[in-house]
């Protein structure tokens, strides 16, 4: 799947940029019993300051071994608003003051 972002919070761009979901996930994230049988482990960069950069990978273990390497595209930043989508699903990957 995708979603639309608008990011001018964050840089005052006002287009909106296409965010698309991981491969490797979209076939076992199908619904909410396909995803409470989903492993993983995410291994990712401590917090920095650059806002759009990001580097981590995530290792699912079942129900189909990958390894996906992670960047600054398959992140939703906060302060970010999502259009023409009614819902994401997503993992928290930084909390409290470092939030990205």
């Amino acid at each position: 799947g995708h979603c639309f972002i608008d990011k001018a919070n964050l840089n005052g761009e006002t287009h909106l940029e296409v965010l698309h979901s991981l491969q490797d996930t979209r076939e076992v994230c199908r619904n909410e019993s396909d995803m409470s049988r989903l492993k993983l482990e995410l291994m990712y960069e401590a917090p920095n300051k650059h806002f759009e950069t990001f580097r981590g990978v995530m290792n699912i273990s079942e129900p189909k071994p990958a390894e996906i390497p992670l960047d600054g595209k398959n992140i939703l930043l906060r302060e970010t608003n999502v259009r023409n989508c009614e819902y994401v699903k997503g993992l928290v990957v930084y909390s409290s003051n470092d939030t990205k």
